[in-house]
């Protein structure tokens, strides 16, 4: 549009309408798990400080070793997700899908 014939004027025809459209369960589904896994995360970020001020730095380990065991394997789900075709990733240099 930088060019002297290019018109910078709206176009006449007015805007399309926007549809919307309800969420699919696959979307309501990755809403659900992100919540859980962010709420899971929150809680282990609150066992740390919870049993860091408690009984010290020292505790941590011991009290959250199996918790944070648990919340881990749950975040493995994201490699399912993935390989299931739930949601694709963008590559890093932001080109689109990643194809394996």
């Amino acid at each position: 549009m930088d060019r002297p014939g290019d018109s910078q004027k709206p176009s006449s025809a007015p805007p399309a309408p926007v549809k919307e459209v309800p969420p699919s369960w696959r979307s309501l589904y990755l809403i659900l798990y992100n919540f859980v896994s962010a709420s899971l995360w929150g809680a282990v970020l609150g066992r740390v400080v919870l049993i860091a001020g408690l009984h010290g730095w020292r505790n941590v380990f011991i009290g959250n070793d199996e918790f944070v065991r648990w919340v881990q394997t749950a975040a493995g789900m994201e490699v399912v997700h993935s390989l299931v075709g739930m949601y694709t990733s963008k590559r890093l240099d932001g080109r689109g899908p990643m194809l394996i």
